[in-house]
């Protein structure tokens, strides 16, 4: 019994001193594998447009997310081989509504230091427009078309009434070295503060008459043309081994001669 002490208190120790281990994320989510295309008309187009995607429910919040207002929000994800989708539908008052409210998405990374090393941005509008932005100074984002690349990015929105709805289609690596670059099955988005030396993976709303963002950092991992799962109407279909079918054949067989068999000796017993 002591050694399996011992042993349980090692194992724990050695845990907690595992480099790079990470608490679970409260926004996680897995990108789910596209099935349904996306149509980026800041709207569901079709009802099973969305379908196939992986969601999570959260709340937004200004100061980076830990003060009011807090917003109900939903989001949906899911990537093909060359791009990431995300559906963003957040819960607003109407009367905080205005046309030039604006959806992002942005990723960085920081030293030791909190000194920012890598940062890209998207940001999209109501009406379609889009910016893809990249070198954040802490203060200020540059446009990648004035630092030679290109904005490839799609996204637009609308406000239904109850919520906004937003869609963003952004490539996984858009070459330009200017943009993130997403794999199969790695994990971005580690931060659940502003502090935090890991990688800062939010998304969130541009309120532009109150000027002030509300946002939540999230979790995603991207997924692999291995993981696509898509069960036919009317189930699975499996392979049936030869015997499995023979059998009850052959059992109807043997219980058709045993019952002859039976017939025949009652026969020749009556006569």
């Amino acid at each position: 019994m002591k050694s399996i002490k011992g042993f349980t208190v090692i194992f724990v120790i050695s845990v907690l001193l595992i480099p790079n281990a990470h608490a679970a994320h409260e926004n996680a989510v897995d990108s789910a594998w596209l099935v349904t295309p996306v149509e980026v008309d800041g709207d569901i187009t079709y009802s099973n447009e969305w379908s196939d995607a992986n969601s999570i429910d959260m709340v937004l919040g200004t100061n980076y997310g830990r003060s009011p207002p807090f917003p109900e929000t939903k989001l949906w994800v899911k990537n093909d081989a060359t791009h990431i989708y995300f559906l963003l539908c957040i819960k607003y008052d109407y009367l905080n509504y205005d046309l030039r409210d604006k959806a992002f998405v942005y990723y960085l990374i920081p030293d030791e230091s909190r000194n920012i090393i890598f940062s890209d941005k998207t940001v999209t509008d109501q009406l379609g427009d889009t910016y893809d932005l990249f070198n954040f100074s802490g203060t200020k984002w540059q446009n990648d078309i004035d630092g030679g690349g290109e904005n490839d990015v799609e996204g637009m929105g609308h406000f239904d009434g109850i919520f906004y709805w937003f869609e963003i289609k952004k490539p996984l690596s858009s070459q330009d070295g200017l943009d993130w670059s997403l794999n199969y099955g790695d994990t971005y988005g580690y931060a659940d503060s502003p502090i935090d030396t890991e990688e800062h993976l939010c998304i969130g709303l541009r309120d532009h008459s109150e000027n002030y963002d509300v946002q939540a950092f999230i979790q995603v991992t991207i997924s692999s043309p291995e993981t696509r799962t898509i069960i036919p109407v009317g189930g699975t279909v499996e392979d049936i081994p030869e015997m499995e079918i023979i059998k009850p054949i052959i059992f109807r067989i043997l219980v058709c001669s045993v019952v002859i068999i039976l017939a025949t000796i009652l026969a020749r017993y009556i006569r």
